[in-house]
Order: C-alpha cells, then structure tokens, then sequence
C-alpha cells in the first residue's frame, strides 16, 4: 500500500466519521466538536474559554464561539470569574451534566461497531498507529501559501473548529 493510498484511506474515515458522529449527536443538541469541549467541562467544571481553546488545540475565538452557541441551546452558561472579573469562566447546566452518561453509551456504541471487524490485538494496534499518525500530523511543518487558496478550507480541523 503507498502513502497515498492511506491518507485516502484516512480522508475518507474521516469523513465518515464526522457524519455518523453527527447523526449520533445530534438527538442531545450538540454538533461535532462540541462533545470534546464537553468532555472538558465533565473532568473540569469552569473553565475559562482559553483554558478550553490550549486543551482541544483550537483558536481563543473559536472555543467563545462554541460555547456561546452551546449557551443557547441550554448546554452550558458563561459567568464572569468571582475573584477576578475579566474573566469568563464556563459551566455545565445540569441539562450538560445529564449528557454525559447517555453521550458517553452513544460514543461507545459507535466505537464497537466502528472496530467490530478487528480482533482486541488489532484495536489496540490501530490504536497505537493512529496516534503514531496524529503525531506526525502535529510535528508537520505546515506553511500556508495562497497561491492554491481558493477562499475554501475544507480541512477536517476547519469543519471541527467551525462546528463550534
């Protein structure tokens, strides 16, 4: 197999991921991208959105878009720090607290069916080379050139980042 075959190969999982993990999030109110600051807020409850923007490795502005659009839908609620007051800090409402537990069992769901076809060896291996992987893709020098920039990102980071 060449290398191109396999960033195919990983274009398209990707892809398909971020259908089927929409359609699965979907009936909770949440767009894909917004489980992950999720998963924040359920191991630390109020934090600030630069907190949440270092830990999903997204822009400032995009984790305020998120949780402002997440704020409207009843998920969670922005308040000013006590002690220092330029500060926003994030909480779960308890409608974003009730979520995890029938996200996580959704999340799950999609896992063993998505790797129902390897054997317990072959996850853990895929597991390991995935994250092999998506360290490359974090060490990759990229430079930007507008040269082929049609005023489109398509990139899968783009279509998380902007589904905030």
């Amino acid at each position: 197999m060449d290398e191109k075959q396999v960033m195919r190969l990983l274009t398209e999982t990707s892809k398909k991921l971020r259908e089927v993990g929409s359609a699965v999030l979907y009936p909770f109110g949440v767009r894909l991208g917004q489980n992950l600051l999720l998963e924040e807020l359920w191991k630390q409850d109020g934090l600030t959105p630069g907190e949440i923007a270092d830990r999903l490795r997204i822009a400032g502005p995009t984790a305020v878009r998120m949780a402002q659009r997440m704020e409207a839908r009843g998920i969670l609620e922005r308040r000013r720090d006590s002690h220092d007051g330029r500060l926003v800090r994030v909480y779960l409402t308890a409608y974003g607290r009730r979520l995890r537990k029938p996200m996580d069992r959704a999340f799950a769901d999609l896992d063993t069916h998505a790797v129902a076809a390897l054997s317990p060896a072959d996850r853990d291996e895929l597991a390991r080379l995935l994250g092999l992987v998506l360290h490359g893709l974090r060490t990759y020098p990229v430079q930007r050139t507008d040269s082929v920039d049609d005023g489109h990102d398509d990139s899968p980071t783009a279509s998380t980042e902007s589904a905030g």
